[in-house]
């Protein structure tokens, strides 16, 4: 089940959920990680699950590194602490709502 955004549907998005960037068909967003044990194995592969279920390249910055979030090897290499603020960023057909959902289940991991 797919839906369609319209330019104004994805701007609503962007300004309701404080997406710090749209350039050059890219999304981004700062996120804090609040899980007790950052993002390690049990986090790291909730996330990589949802990541996968879009079809947008998704990565993860965090200290100067770059990840995929489709990767879990990719996300436990960032190292990403409790605490810490990482990055997201999506590019493709469905960029808004994946860094949108990934955020959510980044922030709402305890």
């Amino acid at each position: 089940m797919f839906k369609i955004y319209s330019k104004s549907d994805i701007i609503d998005m962007i300004g309701k959920h404080k997406i710090v960037g749209v350039i050059l068909g890219m999304v981004s967003k700062e996120v804090m990680v609040n899980s007790s044990t950052g993002l390690h194995a049990r986090p790291a592969t909730l996330l990589v699950k949802k990541a996968s279920s879009f079809k947008s390249e998704i990565s993860m910055e965090f200290n100067g590194k770059k990840a995929n979030i489709k990767s879990l090897i990719g996300v436990l290499s960032l190292a990403v602490t409790r605490n810490s603020k990482v990055t997201v960023i999506a590019s493709g057909d469905d960029e808004a709502l994946a860094v949108e959902e990934v955020a959510k289940l980044i922030q709402s991991m305890e």
